[in-house]
């Protein structure tokens, strides 16, 4: 257990600089329940001669600061319990984590600082933070949350702006989705999307997934196959990658809202 009292603030820049999964087993990880591991353990400080040691193994300064973003990774609460107060044996891939938490400290510092200054965010994460994660969210506390999705679209990596932000267990919101959507509703056109029988808009996107697939990203619209990806975890294409009835709705609703 961490003696070490996060703010927020620290554990929503933490979250979204390492790009919202736990470090460990690489999932996807919410905002509420993630947890803040310290990479060479906090307990370390009660022992400094071992401190000393361990940080020379790894090839870490004497004052490097363990108590800081350049030593807190976010985790999913199993792997944490896990890890507990180990120390990891060095490693190439240890190292590369080490590394990625001192490369992005300075992000992460920058982003809790931003997000401190903001009433509304600072409002928003005092509130999820005093969530059940067990328990629903209820409306009150979503209006509230919208500052802080807004913050989050602005701030987190480009490789996320696919996925859903998880900010509870039971709570994520999709402005990715809506943006892959909009973006292929708009390359096929909004009268054709709207005007066509389903069977044919279906052979159409088939066309948009298979050029992606070829090409990795598609050549003429932003969408890769991560988008592909948000968009079958959510129903809107099966496990053949064809649209689904549900998507063909989506799709012909998100295209009338733009021509409008």
């Amino acid at each position: 257990m961490s003696k070490y009292s996060f703010s927020p603030h620290q554990r929503h820049a933490v979250w979204t600089v390492h790009l919202e999964k736990c470090y460990l087993c690489t999932k996807p990880i919410d905002l509420l329940s993630m947890q803040v591991d310290h990479i060479i353990p906090e307990s370390l400080l009660d022992s400094p001669q071992e401190l000393s040691s361990v940080l020379a193994s790894f090839g870490l300064s004497k004052d490097f600061e363990i108590n800081s973003y350049s030593n807190w990774l976010p985790s999913c609460a199993s792997c944490n319990r896990k890890k507990s107060n180990n120390i990891f044996t060095p490693s190439p891939l240890i190292q590369v984590q080490i590394e990625s938490a001192i490369n992005k400290a300075d992000k992460a510092q920058s982003i809790a600082e931003k997000s401190a200054k903001q009433r509304d965010i600072t409002k928003a994460l005092n509130v999820l933070m005093k969530a059940h994660s067990e328990e629903g969210l209820s409306e009150e506390i979503k209006y509230t949350l919208k500052p802080l999705v807004e913050f989050q679209e602005q701030e987190r990596s480009k490789e996320n702006t696919y996925y859903g932000i998880r900010l509870a267990p039971n709570y994520e919101v999709s402005p990715g989705r809506q943006y892959i959507i909009k973006e292929i509703t708009q390359y096929l056109g909004h009268e054709f999307v709207l005007i066509t029988p389903p069977e044919s808009l279906v052979l159409a996107f088939d066309i948009v997934y298979r050029d992606t697939e070829k090409h990795r990203m598609h050549p003429s619209i932003p969408i890769n196959g991560g988008a592909m990806t948000g968009l079958r975890s959510v129903g809107l294409i099966n496990q053949e990658n064809k649209l689904t009835e549900f998507g063909v709705r989506v799709f012909k609703t998100i295209a009338a809202e733009q021509k409008i």
